[in-house]
């Protein structure tokens, strides 16, 4: 069947750069829902009736995979994948390269230069790479300063004192104890996990090291494939943990099997020597870490457990109960306490604190994808729509700030007019704090809400209401005082008149005076607005998907059974 044409429509509209009017032909559907008539996709090889139309498909579904590769290799994450990969084929070099394996020294342990390459692969941005250097080098001299202080103990109380059993329990408890849990705690601080363990990846190196024959040139090709492979589910696939566990794996199994091959001097006969078996040393690599992955979840599932699932929720009604005592501040009631100097109602840092919270509490809700309850699945993609509202509530949140701290001093006409709608201000203040504390607490307790929840936008209405009525007034002030009119005059000084009463204006407008009030006196109190209404609309979505999660409470509700 002959692909099916797209209805093509003939309009105007304004190029955005140029703003010049044009008109062209353009489709209202959608590309990729045509479905498989669509020329773009690939097409089914059942589809043809004939040898030579399957024969076309084939070669159309060729040249489809192949300018997809070929986009894909020069995305971002393409490039990316193929650095990484490139960047561990050079480091395993360390175990295959005799040069290079003999410039390491002689030991059985150069697959580390691989692991590190996973650890700190080339994908990252400069700064990232920058940070992961340091935390590598701080990460070394710890671990030194750790060695050196545990054999100084080990030889003063084991040979010195004679106190073999009080050394024993000092080295473990203190500095191998202690020492990995400050690694854990900065782990745990910084949100930057620096370890990931392997599973089950056995077949991936039992494959590669029967096709090689332990050749290295063989094993170094087929270790760049599977370093492709789990940097592709690094990178592309967003999956960092998975990716790390297939090339952790291959490291501590087929290279250092490998390396166990080479004229070791170490009289080490241990799974194989010089002739490794490597099935032995992937099962004990396979054992050792099932062992420790059992052990870590029975202390993070019975005797010490730390649910990932209770954890997003406090964090996240903790982020909103902080969110509206930040808002209730006043981001323009600021600007007139500090009327000499530009200034924020953020403190220093609270900004970048909010944001790694909120990064922070991603993270969490991943986690808590992955623990099953009885009570039922974690709502991931509920909470993920509320994180999408909470960041831009945040990115507004910033957005003012930049706004107040850019502003500069407050001209006299921008003073009137915040001092005119200080009251409209406050109450919006209020009302958003409060909104915040509503879902913060319905999120904490996971119970309904009602529909009594107060409205932001009903005030935010009034705040531009009085802002026009303050606009309107004024203008008619300065046409009448143009006009040299006595009774325009009188109005002009006691903001009271013929004027409002036949307008039915019952709020006074403030005496002016000599001030005049200019078209960019408004531009604060409009943008201040905007940003009002971005996050009420904002928390009415966060409302909903509450509402969607834990049901709404009526007036015919019966709590008390």
């Amino acid at each position: 069947m002959p692909p099916r044409r797209q209805k093509l429509r003939n309009g105007t509209w304004i190029v955005p750069g140029t703003g010049e009017r044009t008109r062209r032909q353009f489709s209202l559907r959608y590309p990729h829902l045509d479905g498989p008539d669509d020329d773009d996709g690939i097409r089914p090889l059942t589809e043809g009736n004939t040898v030579k139309e399957k024969a076309r498909n084939l070669w159309h579904n060729t040249r489809v995979a192949s300018g997809n590769l070929w986009e894909w290799m020069n995305s971002p994450k393409g490039r990316g994948t193929i650095k990484c990969s490139i960047a561990y084929l050079l480091a395993s070099m360390g175990t295959f390269w005799r040069p290079a394996a003999r410039f390491l020294g002689p030991m059985d342990g150069k697959h580390i230069v691989a692991t590190i390459t996973v650890y700190f692969h080339p994908a990252r941005s400069t700064g990232s790479q920058i940070e992961a250097v340091a935390i590598a080098v701080v990460a070394v001299c710890y671990a030194m300063f750790i060695g050196t202080l545990s054999m100084a103990t080990s030889v003063l109380f084991g040979s010195v004192l004679d106190m073999v059993e009080l050394s024993y329990i000092l080295v473990l408890t203190i500095f191998i104890g202690g020492g990995l849990g400050f690694v854990g705690w900065v782990k745990q601080k910084l949100n930057n996990p620096l370890v990931s363990v392997p599973l089950w990846v056995l077949p991936f190196v039992l494959v590669n090291w029967w096709i090689s024959d332990g050749n290295g040139i063989a094993l170094a090709f087929l270790g760049w494939a599977v370093a492709f492979g789990a940097f592709y589910i690094m990178i592309d696939r967003g999956n960092p943990a998975f990716g790390r566990f297939i090339l952790l794996s291959y490291n501590v199994s087929s290279l250092y099997a490998y390396s166990l091959t080479q004229d070791v001097d170490d009289d080490d006969d241990d799974e194989g020597g010089i002739h490794p078996i490597i099935s032995s040393i992937a099962f004990h690599r396979v054992v050792a870490v099932s062992v420790g992955i059992i052990w870590g979840l029975i202390i993070c599932r019975l005797i010490w457990p730390m649910p990932a699932r209770q954890k997003f929720k406090e964090g996240l009604a903790v982020l909103y109960l902080q969110m509206g005592l930040v808002w209730k501040r006043g981001p323009l009631a600021v600007l007139l306490r500090n009327d000499t100097a530009a200034a924020s109602y953020m403190k220093i840092g609270e900004q970048a604190a909010m944001q790694r919270y909120a990064s922070q509490l991603q993270t969490l809700r991943v986690a808590a994808n992955n623990e099953y309850e009885l009570r039922g699945p974690f709502p991931f993609e509920a909470y993920g729509r509320i994180m999408s509202s909470t960041q831009r509530a945040l990115d507004a949140f910033h957005a003012m700030s930049l706004v107040t701290q850019k502003h500069g001093r407050l001209s006299d006409g921008e003073k009137a007019l915040l001092y005119y709608t200080a009251e409209e201000r406050e109450q919006l203040c209020a009302r958003i704090c409060h909104v915040f504390q509503v879902l913060a607490s319905s999120i904490m307790l996971e119970y309904p809400l009602t529909d009594a929840i107060p409205g932001v936008m009903v005030i935010r209405d009034k705040l531009l209401g009085k802002i026009f009525r303050f606009r309107k007034e004024h203008n008619h002030i300065e046409a009448a005082a143009e006009d040299g009119g006595k009774a325009s005059s009188t109005t002009a000084e006691n903001g009271d008149g013929d004027a409002n009463a036949k307008s039915g204006l019952r709020v006074r407008v403030p005496s002016l005076g000599d001030i005049v009030v200019e078209e960019p006196d408004y531009a604060l109190l409009y943008a201040y607005a905007l940003v009002t209404g971005q996050l009420a609309k904002e928390l009415e979505v966060v409302e909903k998907e509450i509402k969607e999660l834990f049901g709404r409470l009526d007036e015919d509700a019966l709590l008390l059974q």
